[in-house]
């Protein structure tokens, strides 16, 4: 502690008498027995800790979209799924799964490939009112069939019945350097009255899935 010295002012006396106040420290302890220094450093560690667990969080956020919006990257696809971009034209060409067609016409222009057409279900969806969160994509593949970029082709939104689905697509999207062919996946389902959460979630009905 310092000390501080206050001399007060007396009635009539000649001399001053020194008054020594004690003045406590800012640093003194509080109730939980730590000092204001000591709780800083605790308290900065602790925000310091919450700040990491944020970062943490949000970097996984970060992945989990990247990879929900470009799912099959680093992935080889399957021999017969592999389409060489020198052998697309604009004639209408058919992709055919277990679960539905996919009709388009495409062609590489300059560095971009350009993609139109549209998508019809097979019985096994088609005989369902509703669609549950469908999706279509094209991956872009090296000489070994390796997944380069996936883009999404053709989507639904969640729950929608067919009356108000659109059925074609056009698209528009840069060929990667090293792409030499494309191949396509898709994930989705299609219910009685539908799932409150999308894929995953139907009610009643039937979920499909295939991947490059």
């Amino acid at each position: 502690m310092t000390a501080h010295t206050i001399v007060p002012a007396v009635r009539g006396a000649t001399a001053a008498c020194p008054i020594t106040v004690p003045q406590a420290k800012n640093n003194r302890r509080r109730g939980d027995g730590f000092t204001r220094d000591q709780r800083s450093g605790r308290w900065g560690a602790i925000a310091a800790g919450a700040r990491a667990s944020v970062a943490l969080l949000l970097s996984l956020a970060i992945v989990a979209c990247a990879t929900a919006s470009a799912p099959h990257i680093g992935k080889t696809a399957r021999p017969e799924n592999r389409l060489p971009l020198s052998e697309l034209s604009r004639t209408e060409t058919t992709w055919t799964a277990k679960d539905l067609k996919l009709h388009y016409l495409a062609a590489q222009a300059g560095d971009n490939l350009e993609i139109s057409g549209f998508v019809e279900f097979g019985s096994n969806l088609a005989k369902y009112p509703v669609i549950n969160a469908f999706r279509v994509y094209l991956h872009y593949l090296d000489a070994e069939g390796l997944v380069l970029d996936s883009k999404l082709l053709w989507s639904t939104g969640v729950n929608n019945e067919y009356r108000f689905v659109r059925w074609t697509f056009e698209r528009q999207w840069p060929v990667p350097p090293p792409a030499t062919a494309v191949g396509f996946s898709y994930r989705g389902g299609a219910s009685e009255a539908g799932g409150d959460k999308g894929f995953g979630q139907t009610k009643t009905g039937w979920e499909v899935y295939k991947a490059p």
